[in-house]
Order: structure tokens, then sequence, then C-alpha cells
């Protein structure tokens, strides 16, 4: 750009205002005015064309630095709510673990509790069996059985001794077995 080493000292302080931080268009019209006047048209022409390449690189600076700042404050947006989230979730897993504390702590209860009904259930069965064993019900119960068993047993007898010995009558024999 500055290949040329004809500039007056006039002309070695237009580069300067090439890195301006902010350029508008009466900066650069201030600029081309300033060259055209202290310059021949052939170099002129040439260093307005210098010097709207430099606005346009300074341009895309200015865009880009905009750019980055626009991103920059995305990216403060979108940490925070990174953290605003991350918070979130400790909360959430601190609930989340008081419940499951909670929780655990009713299993065991319940736990317990059927243990103690499972022991009571057990103790009540055998209760309810001795029970019934010392009731009248169970001697009643047990008579009558008893009665059947010796019915069947008698007729069980007769059966077989009218097969195995014929000649024998059985008739009485069950009179017999009830008196003793």
């Amino acid at each position: 750009m500055h290949a040329d080493n004809d500039h007056t000292s006039e002309d070695s302080s237009v580069p300067d205002m090439y890195f301006l931080p902010t350029h508008t268009r009466r900066d650069m019209e201030v600029m081309h005015s300033c060259v055209l006047s202290h310059m021949s048209e052939g170099l002129s022409r040439r260093k307005i064309e210098d010097i709207e390449k430099v606005f346009s690189v300074c341009n895309k600076k200015d865009s880009l630095v905009k750019a980055c700042k626009r991103m920059v404050t995305d990216l403060e947006v979108v940490e925070d709510e990174k953290s605003k989230e991350i918070h979130h979730l400790k909360k959430k897993n601190s609930s989340l673990r008081k419940s499951c504390g909670a929780s655990e702590a009713r299993v065991k209860e319940r736990e317990e509790k059927i243990d103690n009904l499972q022991s009571t259930l057990a103790q009540a069965q055998h209760d309810a069996v001795e029970s019934y064993k010392a009731s009248s019900e169970y001697q009643h119960h047990l008579y009558a059985y008893g009665a059947e068993s010796m019915s069947a047993s008698i007729l069980l007898t007769n059966e077989w001794i009218a097969a195995k010995h014929p000649g024998i009558n059985p008739q009485g024999f069950d009179r017999f077995l009830v008196r003793r």
C-alpha cells in the first residue's frame, strides 16, 4: 500500500487517518479531497482506491467486532442459563434425594409392619388350632369321625368275614364290638 516513496510530508499524514477507530462517510470524503488536492490524478486514483480498500477492511472489521460482541453476549446469556439450569438441577437432585430418603424410611417401616403381622398371623394360626382342639365342637367332630370310622370298619370286617369264611354268620358281631 505504501510502495510510493514520493510522498510529501502531508502525504505521509494521510495514511494515519486509515486507522481511526470508527470511519464515517464524512471521514472518507475528507480524506478523498485531501488526497486529490495534493497528488496527481494517477496517484490520487490509486490512493482513493487504497483508501476505499482500507475503509472496506475497516467496515468489515467493525462488522466482525459487532458480530463478535453479539456472540460474546449470546455466550454470556447461554452461560447464565446454564448456571441457572445447573442450580435448578442441583435443587431438584436434592429434593429427589430427600424424597428417596423419606420413601426408604416408609418402606422400612412397612416392612417392619409386615414382619410383625406375619409373626402375629403365624401365632394366630397356632392359637386358633389350639383353641379349636380345646373346644367342645372339636370333641363332637372327633366323636362323629370316630363313629363313622367304626361303622366303616365294621362293614368292611363283615364283608371280609363273609368272603373268607362263608360258614360264619357275622350277625351280631357289630353289637359285640360296640359294647366293648
